[in-house]
């Protein structure tokens, strides 16, 4: 759907596969090959080949006997009950001519060094053990040293461990190691060749779920490292590649950052910094992305992660404040907040709450017009299938054309307007329910209302009036919306045929 006539620019400031071993073993095939051994040599034969069989039998078979399973004689009645009955596993104190002579294979459990033997090993996968041996011992010193708790051990509040990172670079080596092992790089994490590139990998985004470690230092990058791998995913990736192919590795990326400063409690100066730039990003895929359908981008999942950003940043602005520190762009994405929760009247209470000097601040007061044109008297009340809808606000003005030559203006900022787009069809629905009570049985052009709507073309007017049950009469030179009558048409097709 398409959602307003703007554009404009936005800064976002600085900026495996294992070999295949082959075996082919032709030493098998004969009948019962599938067991280890020929079958034919003590079933399916009579006669004089009973003694063969009982000699191969006293020879080769030392202890262990066990009942030949039934499966392997296929006529019970060819095989006489004297025949060999009994299957013993050779003695490993068997020479090998004998064992080569002898018509049965031997049947052995296969073990992790013979199967090494056999299909031998890489030296990813030998770096990979390794390093899994390694950090167990990583992190007994991690704990004995006190650089992150003992999960095994209570704490009190007051000696909570200050964790730090040391990780030095974009990706720890063990997850650039294991993820290349699993299949798990990004093709931006590649080089030409396929092959893990440890210039070009970034961590991943890691779920938190019951019963996983706490990281160790050497996972966990330091702010500095932060910042610069931000740096590389803006200033590089986002310069280098469509929007539409980086965006889901961006999108995780730049969450796992997130994720790091939230494991160190970092809320300095240098985690608005990465935050902030965090929000301009999303805020920039909702407006560029908003015409993809559902499979290559979901709005809902970026709303969400944007809310979550802006929400860290208000609780950042808010211990920096207690410290003395003010931000310079806390006006801005406050006014960006209030813009996400438009419709919630406790956001705006927070807002009234704010020292003067951000209250009156333009981005502010701009946000708050738009929460002011956004409000609504006409819609319909909450039912149990519409739990969490927006409430009427009584005396609100349904100032629909108000609002779209607002977010037209110029001293609307780009990025306020890409925020404000995705509230757009919650307006537009407004604004066709308001027109249906206010023309009766008058026909409206449908460009009028591309103009006031804010629509790119008259055909997306068309396909939405369509959608809410609107008459488009498109027999006259210019398309007209003839409002108020899909219910007199009900009404009409009831009274047809019924006398008076």
């Amino acid at each position: 759907m398409t959602r307003g006539p703007f554009s404009g620019n936005v800064e976002f400031g600085d900026s495996s596969n294992f070999g295949n071993n082959n075996n082919n073993n032709n030493n098998n095939n004969n009948n019962g090959g599938t067991f280890g051994y020929q079958a034919t040599q003590f079933i399916g034969n009579t006669g004089n080949n009973n003694n063969q069989a009982s000699d191969n039998k006293n020879k080769y078979w030392k202890r262990n006997t066990k009942r030949l399973p039934d499966s392997l004689s296929t006529d019970n009645n060819s095989r006489n009950s004297n025949d060999v009955d009994d299957i013993t596993i050779l003695d490993d104190n068997v020479d090998d001519t004998s064992l080569n002579s002898s018509p049965f294979q031997r049947k052995k459990q296969t073990t992790k060094a013979d199967r090494a033997a056999r299909f031998g090993t890489t030296t990813k996968s030998a770096t990979y053990e390794e390093m899994k041996q390694n950090r167990i011992e990583q992190r007994r010193l991690a704990i004995q040293n006190g650089l992150i708790p003992d999960p095994n051990a209570p704490t009190r509040l007051e000696d909570a461990i200050d964790f730090r990172g040391t990780c030095s670079t974009m990706c720890p080596e063990f997850e650039m190691i294991e993820r290349d092992i699993q299949n798990g790089l990004d093709a931006l994490e590649m080089d030409e060749q396929g092959n893990l590139d440890p210039s070009k990998a970034v961590k991943t985004y890691r779920r938190s779920a019951a019963g996983n470690e706490q990281p160790l230092p050497c996972d966990v990058r330091p702010p500095d490292v932060l910042i610069s791998t931000l740096n590389y995913l803006m200033g590089t990736i986002l310069n280098q590649q469509p929007l539409e192919k980086c965006h889901p590795f961006l999108r995780d990326r730049t969450r796992s950052i997130r994720q790091d400063f939230t494991l160190q409690n970092i809320r300095d100066e240098a985690a608005v910094e990465a935050h902030e730039r965090i929000a301009r990003f999303h805020i920039l895929c909702l407006h560029e992305m908003c015409e993809l359908d559902e499979e290559r981008f979901s709005e809902q999942q970026e709303t969400e992660q944007l809310r979550k950003v802006l929400l860290s940043l208000m609780e950042f602005y808010e211990d920096l404040r207690e410290e003395g520190i003010e931000m310079k762009n806390e006006a801005e994405f406050r006014a960006y907040h209030l813009i996400s929760h438009i419709r919630d009247p406790d956001v705006v209470r927070q807002v009234q709450t704010l020292p003067a000097h951000l209250f009156l601040h333009p981005y502010i007061q701009r946000a708050l017009e738009f929460y002011g044109l956004m409000q609504r008297n006409n819609e319909i009340k909450e039912t149990s299938s519409r739990r969490n809808k927006p409430s009427n606000v009584e005396a609100s003005q349904n100032f629909y054309s108000r609002f779209f030559k607002l977010v037209g203006d110029s001293d609307t900022p780009f990025l306020m307007a890409c925020m404000l787009e995705w509230h757009f069809p919650d307006v537009r629905k407004g604004a066709f329910k308001a027109m249906n009570a206010a023309y009766r049985q008058r026909g409206v052009e449908v460009e009028y209302i591309r103009q006031v709507l804010g629509y790119d073309t008259v055909d997306a007017v068309i396909e939405e009036a369509q959608i809410y049950g609107l008459t488009v009469d498109t027999v006259a030179d210019e398309p007209v919306i003839r409002f108020h009558e899909k219910h007199l048409a009900k009404k009409g097709t009831f009274f047809i045929g019924k006398s008076c």
